[in-house]
């Protein structure tokens, strides 16, 4: 199967949105996403240049798949990943294990020989419309947001851990049955992409927030300065009740098994060195309490988070390679 259904027409540079809509509604079994990126001569030719570049390290059935209603921003973001370790070095082994075993998206060769295990998920809004889906922008148009920040936090942060939660306590555990996984000394790493919440982030403290457990700043008279320290977050439920959902997850002892955590709320790149520039977007955070480390300098990109932790006073310490 073609990633792109070679039946949805290609249009020209200058074509008018009324086309594309046109389009969409001819192919509406597809993710509107998708026929528009197909459709779409300068994004398609970047996408399909990716795919050549990856396939061998995709799903079998990843052209079925991105097609589907919903399906197109969560393919795209595990084609992102491969890109990016393919273009900055990384070996990518394919599967040898039987098709019955479970496997994480991508096993990458660590610098020391053992196997690095890349799980992808997309974070999304959830069923309770507590967070409103993101917003169809129109080009020419000014938008702002304007809520504290406290408020953004309680909304995105959930979001974010349901994602990791997902992966690592149900999948994962499924993972480590496979022959290939070594738990022993094979690192598990979750990609979260955050682009179908970004409109309820402030920057990276959302993730902050739910791998390290830093909130707010504060700062006294005296010009002493830190951010607040939490467990968990409360969330409201679309029956109006209030639930505490974790954060901090680099902090407790049942996501050890959890080497680090990549993230991104870019959904893709298009131009000139349009893999550097995913590259670039990508944030690395290490989990300093990890049974089996990723360490600092494994992989070549993005910018990169751990904590440095003396006694009970702890600190986020960033680099960009």
């Amino acid at each position: 199967m073609d990633l792109f259904d070679p039946k949805i027409p290609i249009l020209n540079r200058d074509a008018e949105q009324s086309e594309f809509e046109r389009i969409q509604n001819d192919f509406i079994e597809y993710d509107s996403s998708y026929v528009f990126n197909a459709s779409a001569i300068e994004r398609r030719d970047f996408i399909l240049e990716s795919y050549i570049k990856c396939k061998d390290f995709l799903d079998t059935d990843f052209c079925q798949e991105i097609r589907k209603p919903g399906c197109f921003i969560d393919r795209l973001w595990e084609l992102q990943i491969c890109l990016v370790l393919i273009s900055n070095g990384h070996e990518i082994i394919k599967r040898t294990s039987s098709k019955n075993y479970a496997r994480p998206d991508f096993c990458v060769r660590g610098k020391n020989g053992e196997n690095i295990w890349i799980e992808a998920v997309c974070a999304d809004v959830d069923d309770s419309g507590i967070m409103p889906a993101k917003p169809e922008l129109t080009s020419g148009t000014m938008y702002s947001l304007v809520r504290p920040i406290a408020n953004t936090l309680k909304s995105s942060s959930p979001r974010i851990t349901t994602g990791i939660g997902h992966k690592y306590l149900e999948k994962l555990p499924k993972y480590k049955s496979n022959p290939e996984f070594n738990e022993n000394v094979d690192k598990f790493v979750i990609a979260v992409n955050t682009y179908k919440i970004d409109h309820e982030q402030t920057g990276s403290m959302s993730e902050e927030l739910v791998l390290y457990g830093m909130g707010l700043q504060w700062i006294r008279q005296s010009g002493e300065s830190g951010r607040y320290f939490h467990w968990s977050v409360e969330k409201k439920k679309k029956d109006g009740s209030i639930v505490e959902v974790e954060v901090a997850l680099f902090h407790r002892p049942e996501y050890a098994d959890l080497s680090a955590v990549i993230t991104s709320d870019l959904w893709f790149a298009f131009g000139s060195d349009y893999d550097k520039s995913m590259s670039n977007k990508l944030n690395l955070y290490f989990n300093h309490r990890a049974r089996n480390p990723l360490n600092i300098d494994e992989f070549n990109f993005g910018k990169k988070s751990y904590m440095k932790c003396e006694g009970d006073f702890c600190e986020l310490k960033s680099l960009q390679y």
